[in-house]
């Protein structure tokens, strides 16, 4: 199982077991970009260390707890930007004929 690929042999091609960031960092290296060198550790590795872990269950808590105040935090920005108020109150930046609820 290969574990690690230096930024010279990634390219846009290599996302899905890159990631993103692992391959624009391959493709500004062979493009002649000035970047450090460096390695990016593949998905498959990290999900085995997931597994080996047993960190899965952990994460797992802790995200579902971030995606509530997530959530929390995206009706505010949404009431802050525009007035609506997924909630059903009115965020106070609309005249009361302009109310929008959804």
């Amino acid at each position: 199982m290969e574990l690690v690929r230096t930024f010279g042999s990634l390219n846009k091609y290599d996302a899905a077991i890159a990631g993103g960031k692992g391959a624009s960092l391959g493709e500004m290296t062979q493009a002649g970009i000035p970047v450090p060198p460096g390695f990016v550790v593949l998905a498959d590795t990290f999900e085995r260390f997931l597994h080996e872990a047993d960190l899965l269950q952990e994460i797992d808590a802790i995200v579902g707890t971030v995606e509530h105040s997530r959530d929390a935090y995206g009706r505010a920005c949404l009431r802050e930007d525009t007035g609506v108020d997924i909630d059903g109150t009115d965020a106070g930046r609309h005249s009361r004929g302009d109310k929008k609820k959804l």
